[in-house]
């Protein structure tokens, strides 16, 4: 496989393992210093032609494949987990789709949900 080829493959999975660190650690500052890197590294990828890989690039593809599930995986838990946190506070939440509405405390009590939480020890 040629450098030229090889190094936006690398380039993008090393800008998505910079994400899933800042995930990984729930770094908002490391994640948003990430972004750019990242759509620089897209811009290179997308600028290769099909032409260009061969069984090196698809090792390189698969490389930057796995760096990304990972990625989905952590922002997943860190939504879940946001989530989670939230919800019983009544505080709106955010997903995928956009703001979702907070919860209203007093339909947790009529349906007999308690809005604290209890640490077990």
């Amino acid at each position: 496989m040629a450098t030229d080829v090889r190094t936006p493959l690398v380039r993008l999975e090393l800008a998505l393992r910079a994400v899933g660190n800042a995930l990984s650690r729930a770094d908002l500052e490391r994640l948003l210093t990430a972004e750019p890197e990242l759509a620089t590294a897209l811009d290179g990828v997308a600028r290769l032609s099909p032409a260009d890989i061969d069984q090196d690039a698809r090792i390189a593809i698969e490389a930057a494949r796995a760096a990304l599930l990972r990625c989905k995986r952590l922002g997943a838990s860190m939504l879940e987990f946001t989530r989670i946190s939230l919800d019983p506070a009544g505080v709106a939440g955010y997903a995928r789709d956009g703001l979702r509405p907070a919860l209203n405390p007093s339909a947790l009590a009529t349906a007999g949900l308690a809005t604290t939480l209890e640490a077990r020890g």
